[in-house]
């Protein structure tokens, strides 16, 4: 849920910045999803629907369903080669480029960090501290 925090947020700077100029920006998504997946219909065809719609004259999202494009074994090269500029996959397709995110696990019995309740406003829930404790990767 963060990464779609991030995303968000980048999308809403790359609004922002570009209010000034008076053209519209078209940026490709590749869902590489059927169109029918459940992903498409309850997420990511609305998400796009709300950035169209709030983003009119400034930034508009074309909707790419299916493998043609790109798909979820290839879509991180799609976007870094500008094929498309906007994706969704799972980070475990593309090995190595982001070992920080495939650190993470939950917990299962090991004492909670000070610093990691703290973080976490006080909270007890395991799936707060798995996020917020400090991970070293070596």
């Amino acid at each position: 849920m963060g990464s779609l925090l991030r995303l968000s947020a980048l999308l809403a700077a790359l609004l922002a910045a570009g209010a000034a100029h008076a053209e519209e920006r078209a940026l490709m998504f590749a869902t590489t999803n059927a169109p029918a997946t459940r992903l498409n219909i309850q997420f990511l065809h609305p998400w796009t629907e709300a950035i169209n719609q709030d983003g009119k004259g400034v930034i508009q999202i074309d909707v790419r369903d299916g493998t043609a494009i790109a798909s979820v074994a290839n879509y991180y090269d799609r976007v870094t080669t500008g094929v498309v500029q906007v994706s969704w996959g799972l980070l475990s397709t593309v090995a190595g480029k982001f070992p920080r995110p495939m650190s993470r696990r939950f917990p299962s019995r090991r004492k909670v960090r000070p610093t990691a309740r703290k973080r976490c406003g006080g909270s007890t829930k395991p799936a707060c501290w798995a996020m917020s404790s400090p991970i070293s990767i070596r």
